[in-house]
């Protein structure tokens, strides 16, 4: 925090010296000012039947140029007009990401506001060199905007083009901003309660993809600092070879590694692209503090200490005409378990369906899809419709992880042509799950069977 705060000082401090020549105005009145708002509500019977509703927004301002450097600022918030009772918060699963369950269950207290960019910037026609709150893009780092409030980073960045559609990216992360947080916390450790503070848990990074082990007076005892480092490279093309890898790495702890190759062959008709992804998790003593299992429950784990693991995954993708066909498969090593609490998802783009979790250890999914774009077929303007499968296929020894299921998806998105920037969005998911799986310990695994509703209206200017 010491270091952001000298960096800002340093950088306002240069911008006030600009304003002696003349630029001051233009620093402010010559600025961009964007911004949306948004209308999303969940229904779900995931556990216990519940509902919740968030109506909220976001501005952000960018400041003009001065010599290349500029300033972000963007403010982020929502109201909960419809929810559960206050002690109900526990129950929330995807639409917890509309309110803070720490504020709900600890005060009472609904919506989320807070400043979740924060940056300045150096930027020109190759490079953008970011420092502060910042939304930060690359293998392990998502924004995931499909809610409220986005995930963000405080941190440092670089990323460069070094030709047309080749872009290299290095990043040095301190601290994350979830989606359903409102303050900055660790990176790579996961909160505890107290008798003085029940729900202590919520405070640091409580993601659905955390490793519950990885507690924050664990690394304090081992003084360890989470930090993480990224370099990222991504070369993309609509025909021909492309590529994109990864490295990153939170010292003493875990390190990654991912390497994806694919192809395209577009002929007058229709355009086929296929893709192999291979990813790496190195423990490097992360397995020896929380074990192989992001639930601490290593049961069925041939190494219960370690974290090393790894998965491949393929694709092929035909699109022609309105029509667009996908089909995915992925493979988890029978090892540990990837900690990914930083909105990145392994399977993305390959076999994960909404909500869907699938690269925990010993592993397989299987996914087909289907989208049609009444836009491209001249029937309605702005409307596509994704239809999706997946067999999700988990090690059934293994107490710490779900049962198997199928998963149904539909995505319904329409683009309100009238109205520049509205969209309305409604998705569905029915899971069928397994509620007979009896793992290595003798317990019976819950039953992952559930339906859930989202709906969406977004309007952005």
């Amino acid at each position: 925090m010491k270091q952001w705060i000298r960096g800002v000082v340093g950088v306002v401090a240069m911008v006030s010296l600009g304003a002696n020549e003349g630029s001051w105005q233009d620093i402010f009145e010559r600025g961009t000012l964007q911004g949306g708002v948004r209308s999303h509500y969940f229904l779900s019977d995931k556990g216990e039947n519940h509902s919740v509703y968030g109506l909220g927004g976001h501005l952000l301002w960018q400041s003009y140029p001065w010599y290349h450097l500029s300033m972000r600022v963007g403010l982020y918030g929502d109201v909960n007009p419809w929810h559960m009772s206050d002690e109900d918060a526990v129950l929330y699963k995807s639409g917890k990401d509309v309110l803070n369950r720490y504020d709900v269950l600890t005060y009472g207290k609904y919506g989320l506001l807070n400043v979740a960019q924060a940056s300045l910037s150096y930027v020109d026609d190759k490079i953008d060199v970011r420092f502060g709150r910042q939304i930060f893009e690359s293998f392990l780092t998502k924004a995931n905007d499909a809610k409220m409030v986005p995930n963000t980073f405080e941190g440092v960045s670089v990323s460069w083009e070094t030709a047309p559609k080749r872009t290299f990216k290095m990043a040095y992360l301190w601290r994350q901003k979830l989606r359903d947080h409102n303050s900055f916390h660790h990176l790579l450790a996961y909160g505890e309660s107290s008798s003085s503070d029940p729900y202590g848990k919520y405070l640091q990074n409580d993601d659905s993809y955390m490793h519950k082990g990885l507690t924050l007076s664990a690394l304090k005892a081992a003084g360890i600092e989470d930090r993480l480092w990224v370099f990222d490279g991504v070369y993309k093309r609509k025909e021909g070879f492309s590529w994109a890898m990864n490295l990153s790495f939170v010292p003493e702890l875990l390190a990654y590694g991912m390497a994806e190759v694919g192809y395209a062959w577009v002929l007058p008709t229709f355009r086929l692209y296929t893709s192999g992804r291979y990813f790496y998790q190195d423990d490097r003593g992360a397995g020896r503090i929380g074990g192989a299992n992001l639930q601490t429950n290593t049961v069925g784990y041939k190494d219960p200490t370690s974290l090393d693991a790894s998965l491949y995954a393929l694709k092929c993708e035909l699109s022609f005409g309105a029509h667009f066909w996908h089909l995915g498969y992925s493979s988890v090593a029978n090892k540990g378990d990837f900690v990914t609490p930083w909105r990145g998802l392994p399977t993305s783009g390959y076999t994960r369906a909404m909500s869907q979790g699938n690269w925990y250890a010993n592993t397989k999914s299987t996914m087909l899809s289907y989208a049609y774009d009444f836009s491209k077929s001249h029937l309605v303007e702005g409307l596509k419709i994704k239809m999706g499968y997946v067999w999700q296929d988990f090690d059934d020894t293994k107490a710490g992880v779900q049962a198997d299921s199928n998963v149904f998806t539909i995505d319904i998105v329409k683009k309100i042509a009238s109205i520049q920037g509205l969209l309305v969005k409604l998705r569905l998911i029915d899971v069928k799950g397994d509620s007979q799986t009896i793992a290595q310990d003798g317990t019976r695994k819950d039953d992952p069977s559930y339906d859930a509703l989202r709906f969406e209206i977004k309007y952005t200017f």
